[in-house]
């Protein structure tokens, strides 16, 4: 029996080297999936879809506007309630979540809708932290702590209602047990909390897909689906290059980036503030002038379109990054220190500059002053 495990263990991993797909995990009491990639149920991802298709039931999750597909179409992007289906999910035995958790990501990423059946963080302030499984009996968590803003997979399996085994990337580790429970919120399968009033739950982050099992798989089963996710999500979650964190830190007092606005490690477009990245407050609220671009790279403005409460600190170098539309205006940057502005000549026709080259990066290739 052992090595029948092990044979279709190998299987599985074999088969994830040759363009796997959403129907190439176990099948064996699959009963509800959500796939980032297979969004819609077409076999490719579908950017414009507002409902999260369960691909093996009824359990079609509808997105709120907390909840979006990531450019890269292959993970939801959640901060809160991002996505809620119309009941709860059927009782299961095993549970998977692929995801990556932003910075301080809070704390509900996956509610069933069922009793003792909730995925959700350790309430503690402070990275890292750790991913507790719901049981009647007691809470499980998993023990070692996970990494934040990097690609995960978790799994549980259940006996009647209580978690028995738990998996990280895969590999079954140990786990400790809390008494503990979280109500069922509005009884319905959801991603990023259990209702949308409970905002003190609130999860953020990517979610590239969640299973539900009516059976407890194996280890090896579990590690052959983990090895699919890896192939299909993990290296497109990679290739999103620099981040707003490999700037040079040494010395950073203030850090506002076009993408990482809000400071979850991807961009909101309806953000009203500017959030300074490298804390101690500095936060720019917007104006009716500002808007964030289209490609979610950058602040539009044409007048004071963000403004702080108070003067940024005493600095000794700063560096900008801008794309110029209008010849006309003066002021880029007020610091609101006595000499310590960023402007343009009066003699608005000779401030142009060369266009930059085009850059395959995510992050934008502008203009860049540093003083």
């Amino acid at each position: 029996m052992r090595k029948t495990l092990a044979g279709m263990a190998a299987m599985f991993i074999a088969g994830a080297a040759c363009a796997a797909t959403s129907a190439s995990y176990v099948q064996r009491g699959l009963i509800a999936q959500w796939d980032g990639i297979d969004n819609a149920g077409t076999g490719v991802h579908d950017p414009n879809a507002t409902v999260w298709k369960d691909l093996k039931g009824n359990l079609d999750m509808t997105l709120t506007s907390k909840g979006r597909w990531m450019p890269r179409g292959n993970s939801l992007f959640v901060s809160g309630l991002g996505a809620q289906g119309a009941s709860a999910a059927p009782a299961y035995k095993t549970i998977e979540v692929v995801y990556r958790m932003a910075k301080d990501g809070g704390r509900l990423l996956f509610v069933s809708g069922l009793a003792s059946r909730i995925v959700a963080f350790d309430p503690a302030a402070g990275i890292p932290k750790k991913l507790y499984f719901d049981g009647a009996a007691s809470t499980k968590y998993i023990g070692w702590s996970l990494d934040t803003e990097a690609f995960c997979s978790a799994a549980a399996t259940y006996s009647g209602n209580s978690v028995a085994n738990v998996y990280s990337n895969g590999v079954a580790c140990a786990s400790g047990s809390l008494v503990n429970g979280w109500g069922v919120g509005d009884g319905k399968v959801a991603v990023g909390n259990r209702k949308s009033s409970d905002t003190s739950y609130d999860w953020t982050g990517e979610v590239y897909a969640i299973r539900l099992y009516d059976v407890a798989l194996t280890a090896e089963e579990i590690a052959a689906n983990h090895a699919i996710d890896r192939e299909r999500f993990q290296s497109a979650a990679q290739e999103q290059g620099p981040t707003a964190a490999d700037y040079v830190q040494d010395g950073l007092l203030v850090q506002w980036d076009g993408i990482d606005n809000v400071g979850t490690g991807v961009h909101d477009p309806t953000a009203t503030t500017w959030k300074n990245l490298a804390g101690g407050g500095y936060d720019l609220t917007l104006t009716n002038n500002a808007a964030w671009n289209a490609e979610g790279r950058a602040l539009v403005v044409n007048g004071v379109s963000a403004a702080g409460a108070t003067a940024a600190p005493e600095y000794k170098t700063i560096e900008v990054v801008f794309k110029r539309t209008a010849t006309n205006g003066r002021i880029l940057f007020n610091s609101g220190i006595k000499s310590r502005f960023v402007l343009f000549s009066r003699r608005s026709a000779s401030t142009r500059n060369s266009s930059p080259p085009k850059s395959t990066s995510s992050r934008p290739a502008m203009t860049t002053a540093a003083s």
